[in-house]
């Protein structure tokens, strides 16, 4: 009972470190700004937080269907890495089909979206919330990997990561927010993510869970990542040749990158194994 009790105790410990880390960033950052660059720049962090948090709401819906399964592969006399390491691709490409298709569209139409949506004047919100999605194309794609290490009780590893974040985030805000007001503060965040939820949470699958970290990056974000870059050129070139100016305009370009995307992920075996998947558990 001792031995449960601390057990409890030392996974209650560690999830507050990550909640209140988590919370610093989201809670600091408007205060920083408003005392380090201006209430406006407030303004525009929060509009880009918002569109950032229904992306990484809509990113970890399916994390915790996968506990079970996960559960299994690293409780037990053995951990079943390559059984681990294949739920991962198969999971991640799935991640980066929705993260990427939304990151890349929103890289592509978000900045008229945002002066259709609050008006030129919070434009800058395009650039603070492309900083802030850019990190999701890696981190949301290997959730099965974090929920390996809280099933195995290493759920230390995370907490670490999100000090990390938040003991780069918050100086780097401080320090870039008088010049660059809200998009200095997503730099700094930006930059955290990178060192802390990229860097070492990719250390800690490789040290902890044995995972081929290099394997499941060229699986998913090379062999799609490259499918994904094509179809953002064609409608990136289409939009050119046709300016977004309203809400009807914008849908078009929306519905058109949709299809160029479906297409090029079509041609590649990869994708198109995905989305028949996908199909078939639609028709199921």
């Amino acid at each position: 009972e001792r031995g449960a009790f601390r057990e409890v105790f030392n996974f209650g410990v560690w999830t507050t470190i990550i909640s209140v880390a988590q919370r610093l960033i989201i809670n600091i950052t408007p205060l920083i700004l408003a005392s380090r660059a201006s209430v406006k720049s407030v303004a525009v962090f929060a509009i880009a937080t918002t569109i950032e948090g229904y992306v990484f709401a809509l990113a970890g819906a399916l994390n915790g269907l996968f506990l079970p399964r996960v559960t299994k592969l690293v409780v037990g006399p053995k951990l079943a890495s390559a059984e681990l390491l294949a739920l991962l691709i198969k999971v991640g490409r799935f991640q980066f089909m929705l993260i990427g298709t939304i990151v890349g569209g929103f890289l592509l139409l978000g900045d008229s979206f945002i002066r259709l949506w609050v008006g030129t004047e919070f434009k800058d919100s395009y650039q603070v919330t492309v900083l802030l999605l850019l990190p999701a194309i890696l981190t949301a794609t290997m959730d099965v990997a974090q929920t390996a290490l809280i099933a195995a009780g290493d759920i230390r590893q995370r907490a670490i990561a999100s000090l990390i974040v938040a003991s780069i985030s918050l100086p780097l805000s401080i320090v870039l927010s008088p010049k660059f007001g809200a998009l200095g503060a997503a730099m700094g965040i930006f930059v955290g993510s990178i060192v802390g939820s990229i860097g070492y949470m990719v250390s800690a699958y490789a040290r902890h869970l044995r995972l081929n970290v290099a394997k499941f990056f060229l699986e998913v974000h090379v062999k799609m990542g490259v499918w994904l870059c094509l179809g953002a050129i064609v409608t990136y070139g289409a939009s050119t040749i046709h300016p977004i100016r309203s809400w009807g305009d914008f849908t078009l370009h929306g519905l058109g990158y949709m299809f160029v995307l479906s297409l090029f992920l079509g041609i590649s075996k990869t994708g198109r194994d995905e989305l028949l998947r996908l199909v078939g558990r639609g028709a199921a």
